[in-house]
């Protein structure tokens, strides 16, 4: 037996259905609340594919990592002559790219040097759009 046939059975009517009493005659007198109606939306308030929800950008950048590299074989590494040369240019480079003056003081963060197995690798990345 399903749903609708209990509510047939128990007497139910439109005017129950719509918020109102059975009869008041019968001795099993019930009140029927309401049933919960969808909200009514006109066309104009349901969201449109115009109306965008979210806010965002797109687009690509392109880095440019500039590497120096000083050998370093082992047992001995890198000479310090080695590693200043590399140093220097690898600033001097960083300057012309960044438009800055020769005697410029770098920011603390401009240069990163990285060791590996047989060589010491000093670096720098550039961005900017494609």
């Amino acid at each position: 037996m399903n749903a609708l046939s209990l509510f047939r059975r128990s007497g139910e009517t439109a005017a129950m259905r719509a918020g109102g009493r059975r009869g008041t005659g019968d001795p099993g007198v019930t009140t029927v609340a309401p049933l919960p109606q969808p909200a009514a939306q006109s066309l104009t308030e349901l969201p449109t594919e115009e109306a965008d929800l979210s806010t965002y950008t797109e687009y690509s950048v392109t880095v440019t990592r500039r590497v120096f590299e000083v050998p370093a074989p082992k047992p001995w590494g890198a000479s310090s002559a080695e590693m200043s040369s590399a140093w220097d240019a690898a600033a001097q480079s960083y300057r012309d790219v960044y438009g800055l003056p020769a005697d410029a003081r770098l920011p603390n963060d401009a240069l990163s040097f990285h060791p590996s197995g047989s060589a010491i690798f000093i670096f720098f990345t550039v961005e900017g759009s494609a």
